[in-house]
């Protein structure tokens, strides 16, 4: 996909983002997970930005379908799927244990051992926490991905609420970016 087509996908993105955000949320209500379909968008569309080397996109972007196109629907179909997969998950009300598992997904499982008899979970959350905090300071990044992150990762506020004068795409990649990073270094941390 040339630069021409990535912005033509993100434009597509911004355009299409709240009627998929309606969908999240009437999908998410369903499940009794409202308070996740933001999320849950969130990784549909950092999973879609995954795929800009598919040639697919753009046609299915132009490809005309009852009321939408091709890749409206494929974007529904996999925000449905999401869905049904967060419901397993435990309901993630506080910051630290929403960082804790957005990170925490993607490792091996047998990197998350919990041992009570060392500290108690709430304790182990709050030094992941820190950690990530500390990290985010080390990392060579501009100031406001870092702010970006802990708006949305730590302060859990949507990210149509950040006040910069960033498109929603844009956010979202920014934060897909940061999320990386932190990622590569807690998997350099779980070697050591």
């Amino acid at each position: 996909m040339n630069i021409m087509e990535g912005n033509e996908l993100l434009n597509f993105i911004d355009s299409r983002y709240f009627h998929w955000l309606e969908y999240a949320i009437y999908k998410s209500k369903q499940y009794h997970i409202e308070d996740e379909a933001e999320d849950i968008l969130y990784k549909v569309i950092c999973e879609l930005l995954e795929k800009k080397n598919d040639s697919r996109l753009i046609d299915f972007m132009h490809e005309k379908k009852k009321n939408g196109t091709t890749l409206d629907f494929y974007v529904l179909g996999a925000i449905k799927y999401k869905v049904l997969q967060w419901q397993t998950f435990h309901q993630l009300k506080s910051s630290r244990k929403k960082i804790g598992f957005v990170l925490c997904e993607s490792l091996p499982v047998d990197c998350m051992s919990y041992d009570p008899q060392e500290k108690s979970l709430s304790q182990q959350l709050q030094d992941f926490h820190d950690w990530v905090i500390d990290l985010l300071n080390r990392l060579d990044i501009p100031s406001n991905y870092r702010q970006l992150f802990i708006f949305y990762y730590m302060e859990c506020c949507p990210v149509k609420d950040w006040e910069g004068p960033e498109s929603i795409a844009t956010r979202y990649r920014i934060l897909e970016r940061v999320l990386d990073l932190v990622r590569q270094e807690l998997k350099k941390a779980m070697k050591m």
